[in-house]
């Protein structure tokens, strides 16, 4: 009589919640625990401009994410950038993050902040608007088609109205850690209580008066 024994034998049995596991030759396999780390997905967004009716490309907002300032996602981001300035497009691009690699290699005005306006018409040079983390969010020009004039983005009101919207005030833990590396007298500001990123400050021993 031929005896035939499974791959594979489920049992039940008293003892630890993760059993060992039994193969073929008697042979039992002890699992161990490891951490299991998805990638976190990144969604990145962008605002595009067309001329109607034509329904002509006429301008690309891109607002940067850390992924497109470090790691691998920076060569994917270039990649596309140089797509669009291989167009007739305006691109304006928005750095509001104090780390990671800056995206224009050029020497570049002192500030946290950059706005950077590349004109279609003006190429290869471009406008760099830079500004303090403790000054309020600027007016910068969005280029449209000829003969439009430039429409005006008030960046500090669409931070204002996507705060309070969102009610970051309630959801942003403000009393942690500061995670960003600012200049060496500004994080003293930036921990002085007051919860917006626009505030303007003289010194730190002084109250912070918020803007927008």
């Amino acid at each position: 009589m031929k005896v035939v024994l499974p791959d594979l034998a489920v049992t039940r049995r008293d003892g630890p919640s993760y059993p060992a596991a039994q193969v073929a030759g008697g042979v039992a396999i002890v699992p161990i625990t490891v951490p299991i780390i998805s990638e976190e997905e990144v969604r990145e967004v962008w605002i595009e401009i067309y001329h109607r009716p034509e329904r002509d490309l006429v301008a690309v907002l891109e607002l940067l994410f850390p992924s497109n300032k470090a790691g691998s996602g920076r060569a994917e981001y270039l990649a596309r950038r140089r797509a669009v300035l291989r167009q007739s497009v305006h691109l304006v691009e928005l750095d509001l993050l104090v780390g990671g690699q800056r995206i224009v290699s050029a020497p570049l005005p002192p500030g946290d902040y950059l706005a950077m306006v590349a004109r279609a018409h003006r190429r290869p040079d471009g406008e760099v608007y830079a500004w303090s983390v403790r000054s309020p969010l600027p007016e910068i020009p969005l280029p449209l088609q000829a003969p439009d004039p430039d429409a005006p983005l008030d960046l500090q009101a669409a931070f204002s109205n996507a705060y309070d919207g969102a009610r970051y005030a309630h959801r942003i833990d403000y009393d942690g850690p500061l995670q960003a590396t600012l200049a060496e007298a500004d994080p003293c500001w930036a921990s002085s209580g007051c919860t917006r990123s626009t505030l303007i400050r003289i010194d730190c021993d002084l109250p912070l008066t918020c803007v927008g």
